[in-house]
């Protein structure tokens, strides 16, 4: 039974984790550890900020450029980095941050005040909803169906799929049980996840399946339903960091670019 809060100890291996892999075996074994990446993130860049200026504080200029600072988690987080700091000077510092956080999480501002001031990005809506809805069906059912009957019936329900119908009506069994991995690894929540989904299956990492899911996404791109892709794509590029950088860095990589 996954708990809602990470224990103390939990919280210090996701934290200050020795190796790369210890970050995401973290994730695996607590996945309510996930809400804290973006918070971890956004710590770690705010201090690179902090050391440059020399100011530790004034989380409302800071926040409004690493939004995922101004979170409870985060909160947590500092407790543990400072308890773990061994730098009299840094620890000081450190401190001085936390508590100009706890008073601007109490005087209201919080992360979705900071990230408006940050990307002037609209908020998700249901339409938004509604089309990452479909565009899972899509790929869903398209990478389910077992007979070239059936995709061909499917595909062909779409005007502006005729080229898809050419390059991916004819499967091998090989590509067969690559599309079930793929599957597994589009539908993996959160990077704890998606690093054990990678670790037990790395032919998803091979160079054909890489090709596969590049043509497929090209093909999809094609599709007025694909425009704005926010199901297949990102999956997709995580899978090329992951095969060009091995799994620990291509799956760091993408969190720094989420949380840009």
């Amino acid at each position: 039974m996954i708990s809602q809060k990470p224990t103390l100890e939990q919280l210090r291996r996701f934290a200050v984790s020795e190796e790369d892999g210890d970050f995401f075996r973290a994730l695996v074994e607590n996945p309510v550890l996930e809400r804290y990446v973006a918070p971890f993130i956004g710590l770690h860049r705010a201090f690179d900020l902090m050391t440059v200026i020399g100011i530790y504080g004034n989380c409302v200029k800071i926040g409004t450029q690493h939004p995922e600072i101004l979170t409870e988690e985060a909160f947590e987080l500092l407790g543990v980095l400072i308890e773990w700091q061994k730098d009299p000077v840094l620890k000081e510092n450190l401190c001085e941050f936390r508590e100009d956080l706890r008073s601007t999480l109490d005087s209201g501002l919080d992360r979705n005040w900071a990230w408006e001031q940050h990307s002037g990005i609209a908020p998700w809506t249901e339409e938004d909803t509604k089309n990452h809805l479909a565009r899972r069906d899509f790929v869903v059912k398209f990478l389910s169906i077992a007979t070239v009957e059936e995709r061909t019936a499917f595909l062909r329900s779409f005007p502006e799929s005729s080229t898809l119908v050419e390059t991916f009506i004819e499967l091998s069994e090989e590509k067969i049980r690559l599309r079930a991995l793929l599957l597994e690894f589009l539908d993996s929540e959160g990077y704890g996840s998606k690093w054990q989904v990678l670790g037990s299956h790395p032919e998803l990492l091979a160079e054909e399946t890489i090709a596969f899911t590049k043509a497929l996404r090209s093909e999809l791109s094609r599709l007025p339903l694909f425009s704005e892709d926010t199901y297949y794509r990102r999956p997709v590029e995580l899978l090329e960091l992951c095969h060009d950088q091995g799994i620990e860095l291509g799956l760091f990589d993408d969190i720094g670019r989420i949380f840009t």
